[in-house]
């Protein structure tokens, strides 16, 4: 018995809709492992105090990013 055409429509729906969810997971995925790759030379030199210090020192070479984090995540 050939399928209806609300059937095929309903096939091509859902489907069309799971390659789209697995398109935008795997560009979040991408997008994580792009910005871990990136942020790797930098936590490993300064750890993850980087994340939450507020010193900022050049002469002394101590680097934390909670203020500019902060400023960025607040600022509207």
């Amino acid at each position: 018995m050939p399928m209806s055409r609300n059937a095929i429509a309903e096939r091509l729906f859902r489907n069309g809709t799971q390659i789209s969810a697995a398109l935008v997971f795997l560009a979040v995925l991408g997008t994580l492992i792009a910005l871990y790759v990136g942020a790797k030379p930098a936590l490993e030199k300064f750890g993850l105090a980087f994340l939450h210090s507020t010193h900022w020192n050049p002469v002394t070479e101590e680097f934390g990013a909670l203020v500019a984090i902060f400023g960025t995540l607040v600022s509207s």
